[in-house]
C-alpha cells in the first residue's frame, strides 16, 4: 500500500455543512491531478464487496476473486465528476454489490483516507482541503495523520482553520517508539525516529507544521503503480 493520509471529522456535521464539504471535495478531486488516489471523505461506514459465499443475495459472480471484485466496485466509484459518493455507494449496496462494514467509532462524523505514495504535492492538497473543511464546520474538528513527511509532526488537529499538534496521538507514538528502542536490531532506527518526532513537535509548537515544497517538482509526477496479489484466493 502506498503512503497514506488518514482523516477523521470528530463531532457533528449538519446536512448544510456536509453539502458544502461535498461540493468542495468534488472541486478538489476534479480540478487537481491525483497520481495515486483522490480525496474520499465520507459519512457512511466502511464497505466491502458482497462476497457470494457470505451473502446468498449477492450480485457478484460466484467464484469471483478479491482483485476482480474490487475492480468491479472501483469501476463504479472512479471519476464520479459531481455524483455524490454516498449516493453511489448506497446504489451499490441496494444493487447487492457492496456490504456495510462495522460502524465507525463513536464521535466520528466522517472519515476516510487517501493514498498519495511519494507525491508530496498531493499530501499538501489533502491538508489544504481539510483546512478549508475546518472553516465550514462549526461543531467539529478534523484529525489528520500523515504516514509520510509532509506533516512534520505526523498528527495534527485542525479547527476553524487553525492547526495544532494532536498531542494525544503524538504522545502515543512516542511511547510506542520508546518501547522499541531496546531492540538491538532496530535501536538506531527507532532512536532516530524519536529524535525526529521530538524535534518536529518542538517546531510545530512554534508554528512550523509542513515541509517546504516546490510545486514544479511534481508537475509531471508519474502515476502510482502497484501489483495486486490475491493472497486470500477465491472468495466465491
Amino acid at each position: 500500500m502506498g503512503r497514506t493520509l488518514h482523516y477523521d471529522v470528530v463531532g457533528i456535521i449538519t446536512d448544510d455543512e456536509w453539502n458544502k464539504i461535498d461540493d468542495l471535495q468534488d472541486e478538489y478531486n476534479i480540478k487537481n491531478r491525483w497520481t495515486c488516489e483522490h480525496l474520499c471523505l465520507t459519512r457512511i461506514p466502511c464497505w466491502y464487496p458482497r462476497w457470494p459465499n457470505w451473502f446468498k443475495d449477492s450480485n457478484l459472480e460466484k467464484g469471483v476473486t478479491a482483485d476482480k471484485a474490487w475492480n468491479i466496485i472501483y469501476s463504479h466509484l472512479e471519476g464520479l465528476n459531481g455524483v455524490r459518493l454516498e449516493k453511489k455507494v448506497m446504489e451499490l449496496v441496494d444493487g447487492r454489490l457492496l456490504a456495510w462494514g462495522n460502524s465507525r467509532k463513536e464521535g466520528i462524523a466522517a472519515s476516510g483516507f487517501t493514498k498519495v505514495a511519494d507525491n508530496e504535492w498531493n499530501a499538501k492538497l489533502v491538508t489544504d482541503f481539510f483546512i478549508e473543511v475546518s472553516k465550514i464546520l462549526r461543531g467539529s474538528a478534523v484529525k489528520l495523520h500523515d504516514e509520510g513527511d509532509y506533516i512534520l509532526c505526523q498528527y495534527i488537529i485542525i479547527e476553524r482553520g487553525i492547526v495544532k499538534p494532536d498531542h494525544d496521538r503524538i504522545r502515543e507514538y512516542i511511547v510506542n517508539l520508546e518501547s522499541k528502542v531496546n531492540d538491538p536490531k532496530w535501536e538506531r532506527y527507532f532512536r532516530q525516529c524519536l529524535k525526529t518526532i521530538k524535534h518536529n513537535l518542538s517546531s510545530a509548537e512554534k508554528g512550523l507544521y509542513f515541509a517546504d515544497l516546490d510545486p514544479d517538482e511534481y508537475e509531471d509526477h508519474p502515476k502510482f503503480r502497484t501489483l495486486a496479489i490475491d493472497i486470500g484466493g477465491s472468495h466465491g
